[in-house]
């Protein structure tokens, strides 16, 4: 299993904000350093984001890796435009990447356009279970997955814009230059672990073309080293401004067109609204945009830039690209099942299941709830658990014991 998210433990001191900030209970707390679960991680950064001692960080590719290539393209998130408030225009930044080390650019927002016009499309012919929850942020779709099962049947059945923009990058780079599949590498670069975790597990079972998942923040700092006014203009941008804005919260339902829509943003909020659509509220939606980071993929924690900086940065180049905005539906060019995930969505049982075997995990369950009863309910986190529930769970499973809670303790002095 692909670790998107890793722990310096040399110098975690064992603070517990992140296994209280972790919307999985992912975390714990063993001998003073946190320790992650990966069967119940949901990659969303938020233990890198709260993390005081920066013992926690993010995992992806080596920029070096691109070199493994004859020809190489990079396919930065529509944040990437974001991280550079001093760039008056979108070609510029662009290009950039050509002069650190890159062949070709082809931008996620391009991806952004297609998903947009196939799920307009698909919404107005009735093929999508309302509300349709967008299956963007991988975040999301892995929470979902494992913690609100009722909800499967919701999720967009497409693959994200950035897997959809790396297919259409290397079919343009093949044909542009001549040369064979594995001769080009083909490089997402991304504001959130989650992406690369998505793509190293392939979470949307659908060939992404992906061969690697670099940092905003990296190449970002590359990009940051140059002259701006030297920059070579090769390319031009080629997306819409609806493509453009999928990097801050409410792009994708501004792209609907559709009235009963709703952005939610940030771990949460977004638990708390998934809980109100499993009880059956908010029967009248009929999109529903989820964004793990705040304010969009400008919130990531691979990215430079503050997030507000950067969505003002955002907001200023859309209004630019709008001046000689095209026709999203332009660019759904190809078949709906092309850009589908291949089989249907699969829930995943860590978040829930106590054993594999039914008679041990009723015998677990039995277990679990006698020490809740014993335990005082104060989730004060001394244990190395999130809450008392969560101990009485590590306690069942046999991985600490009850002698851990302080309060216990004090009953036998």
């Amino acid at each position: 299993m692909f670790k998107s998210v890793l722990i310096d433990k040399t110098a975690c001191n064992g603070c517990i904000n992140c296994m209280k900030r972790c919307p999985t209970k992912a975390i714990r707390v063993v001998d003073g350093k946190a320790e992650i679960n990966q069967t119940r991680c949901i990659n969303c950064g938020e233990c890198v984001r709260v993390c005081q001692k920066k013992a926690i960080h993010p995992n992806f590719d080596a920029f070096a890796t691109i070199n493994n290539f004859k020809y190489k393209v990079a396919v930065p998130s529509a944040s990437f435009f974001g991280q550079f408030g001093n760039v008056q225009d979108l070609d510029t930044t662009l290009n950039s990447l050509r002069n650190v080390g890159f062949d070709d650019v082809f931008g996620v927002a391009r991806g952004s356009d297609v998903l947009t016009a196939l799920t307009r499309q698909a919404l107005s012919q009735g093929k999508l279970q309302k509300p349709c929850i967008s299956s963007s942020c991988p975040v999301c779709v892995e929470l979902i997955l494992m913690c609100f099962h009722g909800l499967k049947e919701n999720l967009a059945p497409y693959i994200p814009a950035s897997h959809i923009a790396a297919k259409m990058a290397r079919e343009e780079a093949i044909k542009k230059t001549g040369l064979k599949s594995e001769e080009i590498g083909v490089f997402l670069i991304s504001p959130c672990p989650a992406h690369v975790s998505a793509v190293k597990e392939n979470l949307y079972k659908n060939d992404s073309g992906i061969d690697g998942v670099l940092s905003v923040r990296e190449v970002g700092i590359k990009v940051m080293n140059l002259r701006f006014d030297e920059v070579d203009i090769k390319a031009n941008y080629k997306a819409s401004s609806l493509g453009l804005s999928c990097a801050i919260s409410g792009g994708e339902v501004e792209g609907t067109g559709l009235d009963r829509v709703v952005d939610v943003d940030g771990m949460e909020n977004i638990v708390k609204f998934l809980k109100e659509l499993e009880d059956g509220k908010h029967p009248e939606l009929e999109f529903v945009e989820l964004n793990a980071c705040p304010g969009g993929c400008v919130g990531g924690v691979m990215n430079v830039e503050n997030a507000y900086f950067a969505k003002s940065t955002i907001t200023r180049l859309c209004r630019e690209v709008m001046k000689g905005s095209q026709n999203v539906t332009d660019f759904a060019d190809k078949t709906y099942d092309y850009y589908t995930i291949a089989d249907k969505w699969k829930v995943n049982n860590a978040y829930y299941k106590l054993d594999e075997d039914f008679a041990q995990a009723f015998v677990k369950m039995r277990k679990m709830e006698d020490v809740r009863q014993r335990l005082p309910g104060r989730d004060c986190g001394m244990c190395g658990a999130p809450s008392c529930k969560d101990f009485a769970e590590d306690v069942a499973q046999g991985k600490t014991n009850i002698e851990q809670c302080i309060f216990i303790n004090g009953e036998d002095d």
